[in-house]
């Protein structure tokens, strides 16, 4: 810490010692001289600890603040879910893992087929790869997202948009793919036909006068394929998905954070009481040892419960925990402090011990 070294007990005694040789200080005189600026170098780093939590505290604040209001939010909208869901709601008919499990599933084949029905960009691997990624991936997560946002009691119009933009998006990219398949092949000299050649790549490379017809063949089989892909896929999305159980974990996770919020600001007011605490600590043997090598070399007779000792004092905000925003009513996972022990005597150690001393005053 700064200034320790230029107050510390060597100096301590040695002011002691000169100023006993003045006879000074006098008995019952406030502290002044040295321990008078030990006095104010304490104050003011406790002042500094002061001024460090508040400017904490106050981002801390708004963040409680931000989290009674999202717990709020939440739980309303659980409220809403919880009526609606008892009108016209459904159970999930199986477990959710076992819907991603058949996304996973279901994405390995989408892989599989549509890495041998892009295999006319042979030529070019990186061309298939990211055709092939691009498929399968936006024909399972639309189909996901559709598949949810269905089952959900009460959509509003940002979901019934989103929705219309899922089925477009996956439409779109598969139309799409299979269209830039169909003008490359055009675009390329026909190859000569091997054995081993796929059925689908071998649409593709049939003599002239029946190339348009097998092209038009394969891009309704591809997309008749994407679209039961698409429809399994938002069949077991929709029917693992409880909107009731999604919207409680909603409310635990913003619950959650309003508790951290609430902890996050004890911990930082404890820190700042301890090192305020220390920094008096350090004043008091600073001035023990002042006291008893002044006491020691005067001719007077006083003695060190003859002088007045210093006390720095702490500032408001730092003598007990200051009480933070709270809500009106509790939600119903419970009280959002969730102090761990330590934390919690330690706080309501430095609290009494201030109050205490305050009364005795």
């Amino acid at each position: 810490m700064p200034h320790v070294y230029f107050y510390d007990r060597w100096n301590a005694k040695r002011h002691g010692r000169k100023d006993a040789s003045f006879g000074f200080p006098a008995p019952g005189e406030p502290p002044s001289g040295y321990l008078g600026e030990v006095q104010g170098v304490a104050e003011t780093h406790l002042q500094d600890e002061a001024e460090t939590f508040e400017k904490k505290d106050r981002r801390l604040t708004k963040r409680i603040q931000s989290g009674i209001s999202r717990t709020d939010l939440e739980q309303q909208k659980l409220e809403e879910v919880e009526r609606a869901w008892e009108e016209r709601g459904k159970k999930p008919v199986f477990p959710l893992w076992l819907h991603y499990f058949f996304l996973v599933l279901l994405m390995a084949g989408e892989f599989a087929i549509n890495e041998l029905a892009f295999r006319s960009f042979e030529d070019r691997p990186i061309l298939n790869f990211l055709a092939t990624m691009l498929v399968g991936t936006t024909i399972v997560v639309c189909a996901h997202f559709l598949g949810r946002t269905l089952k959900k009691p009460d959509k509003n119009t940002t979901d019934k948009s989103l929705m219309v933009a899922a089925v477009v998006i996956a439409i779109a990219v598969s139309w799409g793919i299979a269209g830039a398949r169909a003008k490359y092949i055009a675009a390329k000299p026909t190859p000569v036909v091997s054995s081993s050649r796929s059925v689908i790549n071998q649409a593709s490379i049939q003599p002239k006068q029946t190339e348009s017809e097998d092209r038009s063949r394969f891009l309704w089989m591809f997309l008749a394929f994407q679209a039961g892909a698409f429809l399994a896929g938002m069949l077991t999305a929709y029917a693992s998905c409880d909107p009731l159980e999604e919207q409680r974990r909603k409310r635990t996770k913003a619950h959650d954070k309003e508790s951290h919020a609430y902890t996050d600001r004890e911990k930082a007011w404890q820190r700042a009481r301890e090192k305020a605490d220390r920094w008096r600590s350090i004043a008091a043997q600073i001035q023990a040892a002042y006291v008893g090598e002044n006491t020691k070399h005067r001719t007077d007779g006083v003695k060190p419960r003859d002088l007045r000792m210093i006390e720095p004092q702490l500032p408001e905000i730092l003598v007990a925990y200051p009480e933070p925003p709270h809500r009106l009513t509790e939600p119903l996972l419970g009280p959002v402090v969730h102090l761990n022990g330590q934390a919690a005597k330690s706080i309501a150690k430095h609290s009494g011990a201030s109050r205490s001393k305050e009364t005795g005053r």
